[in-house]
């Protein structure tokens, strides 16, 4: 038998501006029997996209996981080594619309 991973988000509905916004309710249900680690992370990714987060938001929250104080120093230079190469020549634009 398959190992199933089962998560739901429930949200109960709002009322602002004058208008009422009914709530709503998803079930995520899929076998992580040979999930990687990446499936994994897709598949947060795709659950947190559901629940509303932004693009933006996510990856930061993914980056404050792994740039943070209890990481060690090695570690951390690592892997902005191994991704820095990517963002070579890469200037910032400014803020993205969905920064907070």
């Amino acid at each position: 038998m398959a190992d199933i991973l089962k998560i739901q988000h429930t949200v109960d509905g709002s009322y602002s501006l004058g208008e009422n916004f009914p709530g709503y309710k998803f079930t995520l249900e899929t076998e992580v029997d040979d999930f990687s680690v990446h499936d994994w992370f897709q598949l947060f990714e795709k659950t947190l996209l559901a629940a509303g987060f932004s693009e933006y938001v996510i990856m930061k929250g993914c980056m404050e996981r792994a740039f943070n104080s209890w990481r060690t120093k090695e570690s951390m230079r690592k892997l902005y080594a191994e991704y820095a190469d990517d963002l070579e020549g890469f200037k910032p634009a400014g803020k993205l619309p969905d920064e907070e």
